[in-house]
């Protein structure tokens, strides 16, 4: 299952990081993007599904590389890394 998960990354241009489970973290992470980052993460989504739905794949030329992904694709990282903290001070502080 993961070698599908990575090749369907791979193939659609998405990131790691486009593809997460949106929890309540997570979606709280993505409204806090800066506009820029918003915008092309819902184009590569929009993208992914367009040619998911009419099954054209894109060439390999245009595919994320595994070097690409780790440097552009955890663009979501310091945001999820700042609400979890707010989510465990918040925590620390009803306790």
């Amino acid at each position: 299952m993961a070698k599908n998960i990575r090749g369907t990354l791979i193939g659609s241009r998405l990131y790691r990081d486009d593809v997460l489970h949106e929890y309540p973290h997570v979606e709280e992470a993505i409204k806090r993007l800066p506009p820029n980052l918003m915008h092309e993460r819902n184009w590569r989504i929009l993208r992914a599904l367009d040619h998911s739905t009419r099954k054209v794949y894109l060439p390999k030329e245009e595919w994320v590389s595994f070097e690409e992904d780790h440097e552009k694709g955890r663009y979501l990282q310091p945001y999820l890394k700042e609400v979890l903290a707010e989510m465990e001070e918040k925590k620390r502080w009803a306790q």
